[in-house]
């Protein structure tokens, strides 16, 4: 028996344990003595053919050596003199030769000496070696010498070596036949043990006359078999408790988790399951008969779950409230097996009970009130104003089902101020565990509503413009799809208004942002006050408002739902602070007449709107086919105007100034040209109007400034002598703040000097931001650049300004020139008081658009002498000044 399912978790005390420990045992052993046994056979062949063929290299080292020094003694015996010897005074020979003696030659039969001795049994050869038989004999050298032989026994110490310092790795013993003749060294085996010899013959008879020397090398088989041998025992001793260590963290690793799984059981269980053990039955049979207790409770569990995965559903969905509670009360009656279940959900000060009975597949929806049930709600199951949601009430709801006990359970409000309040027709010990089920089901209705009120802000927000909370683009669209599914079935027609602001844009930069927004919501408010029910305002986005006006099918009637508008915005519209008298430019479109879809109704509009503003704002223009040519005429422009600059295809004409006394050229004003490839030339008033709307005109300037630079740089390195070129910049480009970064850029890529180049800045301009342009144009001066005000006179003309504004020049407009008349005109006495000032200021006057030599004359009488205009040169192209400019150096 296994109690609290606690298992044996040591090596031998489970038939799973034992079982495994087997399992382990022999699928590691045999395996392993084999794999042993195999290598023990490789290793011992291959480390004995190794120190086979080590021993043969050391006996040929050592034989070669042995050869070398043989050689070194018998070159020395050559060297030596009989004489010299006689008398004892060849001592080096001490070094090869333990002694060395002499023999007439040939020698007589008499002569017994010990030369003649080795000689004679040296056999009938001269200049050999000599071996003498036995045991440890030394070899003797014989070198004929004239009438005399020299004899030499070598050295055993030179000839063999130092025995203490040959190898101990291995014994050599050098053999003449079967003399020994040398043994040095020491095998390096222990008793018993296997010895390994290899042999290297020394042939001797080319260079000695000699028998053949061998040399046996001998050792034992090496130290790396003694140790594997000695390893074998405990790697298998190692192996054994491998197995075992490796077998039991298997078998704890396996019972462990298992007798952790079996507790859990029993907990999920209750803690009350007892277990017997079955005959042969081990811990995965008694595991398995758990788990089949546990496969019951488990299904209780998922047919809950399945419950909550169906409300979840039905919340995503965005079901109605009276399909949600359908699901709710009818999982609560099947779980508590309750007869009838009440729901009453409370939030705010609103509340609905609902009511599943024994015999219904729906709920019923009641109202409660003042904590009495009232009459049945609505089928939908809407919320029903209430004074208060008590307990009393869904007790009574209850009880009408002629049950006579009731538990009420009230749960704790949920975020958003939800309570739900559960009736049973049952008491909680009855119901105990299913109790909390039911109301993990009813936690799903605050969740509900939460869900159900957040999607409705999204809805909203995704409709709406979040500044003013009026329709977006979206949702007037809609508006007016559906306006027009109306007007098919009907036969009606009605009108859409498009509505632009005017001026907005320099409130907006003038006054902040923030102003601008107050602004914008200001508006929408008395546009939305001003319309009629069923029509509808939405914001497009910044100061673009469009109109549905439902009500109005002819021009008068969509004239006067205008005019409603115009007089809503009469009165001064308070934002941040300030009043403003807003005006707009609007444009009208009617259905069916101009469009049968809500895209080109709204498209049509705009058109309308923009030939309103257009033409200076405050303007109301109707729809016509015309303008829309025009505006998809302005778009292709738009599109060739952005690729021409794109691909540096604008021209830059050039149009000299001339100084009236002597006729030379003393500077040039660069003027954009434009040749369309298909339509030809385009007016600068043109092209750069629709730059300056489109926002095109900063990269114009900058392109007509790099060709303009680029091409006095060409000129100066030509050595044609123009003083200045003069650049036209745009309001965009001085608001812009970068413009004097931008000519620094310019200057340093063209390599001319600063005051080679001067910027032409109209006086309009200068009066509209006058602080910018200041600053601006301070910077510019900084830079050495030259400063000339354009069309002096013609704005807001101002003696203030031109004592604080750094400038180095005033241009007289056109139109003065055109009417100085006989010099006694209005005009004539102010361009004589403008060249007067600039006189007394220190600073250059150019007359420009000047067309006769009359003008000429007059300009000139009152201290004008720098002109521009037809009545000298026309703009040219730089090719044409260029020549021009060469023609003057050599003429």
């Amino acid at each position: 028996m296994v109690d609290g399912f606690r298992l044996s978790t040591a090596l031998l005390g489970s038939r799973f344990g034992r079982r495994l420990f087997i399992m382990f045992g022999l699928a590691a052993l045999l395996p392993t003595a084999v794999v042993f046994w195999m290598t023990y056979r490789t290793a011992t062949d291959d480390a004995e053919q190794a120190r086979h063929a080590f021993l043969r290299e050391g006996g040929k080292n050592y034989a070669l050596g042995v050869y070398e020094r043989l050689q070194l003694a018998d070159r020395a015996l050559a060297l030596a003199d009989p004489d010299a010897l006689a008398a004892g005074s060849e001592a080096h020979l001490a070094v090869f030769f333990r002694n060395v003696s002499v023999a007439a030659w040939p020698p007589s039969p008499d002569d017994r000496g010990p030369a003649a001795a080795q000689f004679a049994a040296a056999a009938d050869t001269l200049d050999r070696l000599h071996v003498a038989p036995g045991a440890g004999a030394m070899p003797t050298l014989l070198r004929v010498t004239g009438d005399r032989v020299l004899a030499g026994t070598l050295d055993p110490a030179f000839l063999w070596g130092d025995p203490s310092e040959m190898s101990h790795a291995m014994r050599i013993c050098m053999y003449a036949g079967r003399t020994r003749l040398f043994c040095g060294g020491h095998p390096g085996t222990e008793a018993g043990e296997r010895l390994v010899v290899a042999g290297w013959d020394l042939f001797l008879r080319p260079a000695f006359g000699a028998d053949d020397w061998t040399a046996f090398a001998v050792s034992g088989p090496g130290h790396s078999l003694a140790h594997y041998r000695g390893v074998l025992v405990p790697a298998a001793i190692a192996v054994l408790l491998l197995v075992v260590l490796l077998s039991s963290v298997q078998i704890r690793r396996v019972l462990v988790p298992l007798s952790d799984l079996l507790r859990r059981i029993q907990r999920f269980e209750g803690g009350k399951t007892r277990l017997d053990r079955q005959a042969g039955e081990d811990e995965f049979g008694l595991l398995a008969r758990s788990f089949g207790r546990m496969q019951q409770r488990i299904g209780r569990q998922m047919d809950t779950l399945r419950m909550l995965s169906d409300v979840d559903r039905l919340i995503v969905q965005g079901a109605s409230l009276q399909a949600l509670m359908d699901q709710v009360a009818g999982g609560m009656r099947a779980l508590s097996g309750c007869r009838t279940v009440c729901v009453a959900v409370a939030g705010g000060s609103e509340a609905a009970l609902f009511v599943l009975t024994h015999d219904a597949d729906a709920t019923q929806p009641m109202a409660c009130i003042d904590g009495r049930v009232g009459v049945p709600a609505s089928a939908e199951g809407r919320w029903h104003p209430v004074a208060g949601l008590a307990p009393g009430c869904v007790r009574d709801a209850c009880q009408r089902d002629g049950v006579g006990v009731v538990f009420v359970l009230e749960t704790a409000a949920h975020p958003g101020r939800v309570q739900v309040v559960l009736g049973f027709d049952r008491r909680p010990e009855e119901i105990d565990g299913p109790l909390l089920k039911a109301t993990k089901l009813a936690e799903a209705i605050p969740v509900a509503l939460a869900v159900d009120e957040g999607r409705r802000q999204l809805v909203f927000q995704a409709r709406h413009d979040p500044l003013t909370l009026l329709p977006n683009r979206l949702a007037t669209f809609e508006a007016v799809d559906a306006a027009i599914e109306k007007a098919r079935r009907d036969g009606t027609g009605f009108a859409v208004a498009f509505l632009d602001l005017d001026r907005f844009k320099s409130i907006n930069d003038g006054l902040g942002h923030a102003s601008g927004d107050a602004l914008l919501v200001a508006v929408g408010e008395r546009i939305r006050d001003s319309l009629l029910p069923g029509d509808l305002v939405g914001r497009f986005g910044g100061d673009e408002f469009c109109v549905l006006l439902a009500g109005a099918d002819t021009p008068e009637a969509a004239e006067r739902a205008m005019q409603r508008i115009v007089d809503g915005l009469s009165l001064p519209v308070r934002a941040a602070g300030r009043e403003f008298v807003q005006r707009f430019s609007a444009g009208i479109a009617f259905y069916p007449g101009h469009g049968a879809d809500a895209s080109t109704l709204i498209r049509n509009a705009d058109v309308a709107m923009y030939h309103g503003k257009r033409a200076g704002g405050l303007a109301l223009r109707v729809f016509a086919p015309e303008m829309n040519d025009a505006a998809q005429s302005r778009l292709q422009l738009e599109q060739d105007l952005r690729q021409a600059i794109a691909e540096g295809a604008i021209d830059v004409h050039y149009q000299p100034r001339v100084d009236s006394r002597d006729g030379r050229i003393v500077g040039a004003e660069a003027l954009a040209r434009w040749m369309h490839p298909r339509s030809g030339p385009v007016s600068p008033g043109v092209f750069i109007a629709l730059a300056e709307e489109t926002g095109l005109i900063d990269d114009l300037g900058e392109l007509v400034l790099r060709k303009a630079t680029g091409q006095l740089a060409q000129w100066t390195a030509a050595g044609l002598g123009l003083p200045v070129v003069a650049v036209n910049v745009s309001s965009h480009q001085l608001r812009s703040r970068r413009l004097a970064d931008t000519l620094r850029a310019a200057l340093d890529a063209a390599g001319i000097a600063p005051s080679q180049l001067e910027i032409e800045i109209t006086e309009s301009m200068l009066v509209r931001d006058r602080e910018a342009g200041e600053h601006q144009l301070q910077r510019i001066r900084d830079l050495g650049v030259g400063i000339a005000i354009d069309d002096f006179g013609t704005g807001y003309s101002s003696l203030s300004y031109l004592v604080s504004l750094p400038f180095d020049t005033l241009k007289i407009d056109r139109s003065f020139v055109l009417d100085l008349g006989d010099g006694t005109t209005p005009a004539a006495a102010i361009v004589r008081a403008v060249v007067g000032l600039t006189r007394e200021l220190g600073k250059d006057v150019i007359a420009e658009g000047v067309e006769a030599m009359a003008e000429v004359d007059l300009l000139a009488g009152m201290g004008c002498h720098t002109i521009q205009g037809y009545v000298y040169h026309r703009p040219m192209p730089a090719d044409e000044l260029t020549a021009l400019l060469r023609a003057r150096a050599q003429g």
